[in-house]
């Protein structure tokens, strides 16, 4: 099978499934639709509603984001919350949700519908922990990989997982699947947030976290390293939405000061070492080549680093 070939059915499947309310949004990578079709191998129809349903929750999930970080971008474009506003923009994230779970309940599998709600739920759930914990300095690193395991890791978790099980593999196979996706999406998501804080090529809003009041890993480590005055400075940063661009600045040249962004690329590797020995012996079948997820992560966390003045 060829990745980029099916993960083109899956792009020909969601235009199937919004029909005339595709907005045309800017292309993602479909890395969840991937990763799922890695681990199952296949690209027949059934394999493909699954991808798609998958991508589109995460689509739906991106749209509500947007609205309540006040993202102007996305994907290198306006965000659809800038293009069309708010109620447009919660509306159509419900359409999408409705959309998905239509395609999902289709497939008539339990427990296909069962994994696949769950991990949403949990997404929610981290979501709005997150939201709960805005502003709050005193985040600690426990706390903040909770968060990021159910709002990312989750989805990753259950997408290889599903793969596994429409391979047809074994229980232990799939709890390995499982264990990959967290782990690797885990990975993920602290690389994203180290990203927020430095150019990247993510085409998003920089500094949206600390104009939101979200901390993430980047900032949990500085504040544990900087001194009194300089914790208070970014405190008094931290949720505005208006800060100055100077003052943004000088929060990444204290990471820098630091070497924050070297901490924040150990941190990730750890969970790409684990996603890999997750697969030890399992992986005959050319799934981690076939998903690419692994080098992905590493090329982008690398390229985060190598920009460091």
């Amino acid at each position: 099978m060829n990745i980029d070939q099916a993960i083109e059915k899956v792009n020909d499947g969601i235009k199937n499934v919004l029909g005339v309310f595709d907005p045309v949004l800017p292309a993602g990578k479909k890395t969840r639709a991937g990763l799922f079709l890695a681990f199952s191998g296949k690209d027949d129809a059934r394999s493909i509603d699954i991808a798609a349903s998958i991508e589109l929750l995460h689509e739906a999930t991106l749209i509500h984001d947007d609205v309540l970080d006040h993202s102007e971008l996305r994907r290198g474009r306006p965000s659809f919350y800038r293009q069309k506003g708010v109620s447009a923009s919660i509306l159509y994230g419900d359409y999408i949700f409705a959309r998905a779970f239509s395609l999902i309940s289709g497939l008539g599998d339990v427990a296909v519908i069962r994994e696949i709600t769950t991990a949403l739920s949990e997404v929610l759930e981290g979501e709005m922990m997150e939201k709960e914990r805005s502003g709050q300095i005193s985040l600690t690193r426990q706390e903040y990989f909770e968060i990021i395991m159910k709002k990312t890791g989750k989805l990753f978790a259950v997408t290889a997982k599903l793969g596994a099980m429409e391979r047809g593999e074994d229980k232990e196979f799939a709890e390995k699947a499982y264990l990959f996706g967290m782990t690797s999406g885990t990975a993920y998501q602290i690389t994203d947030d180290l990203s927020d804080y430095f150019h990247d090529s993510l085409g998003k809003d920089r500094f949206s976290d600390i104009r939101e009041g979200t901390v993430t890993l980047p900032l949990i480590y500085l504040v544990e390293r900087c001194s009194g005055g300089e914790r208070a400075f970014i405190t008094s940063v931290l949720g505005n939405a208006a800060a100055d661009r100077d003052d943004l600045e000088k929060i990444t040249e204290l990471m820098d000061l630091y070497d924050i962004r070297s901490e924040v690329a150990r941190g990730a590797e750890e969970f790409l070492v684990q996603a890999g020995r997750s697969m030890d012996n399992a992986d005959g079948l050319g799934i981690l080549d076939s998903c690419g997820i692994l080098p992905k992560i590493r090329n982008r966390m690398e390229d985060i680093c190598l920009k460091q003045k």
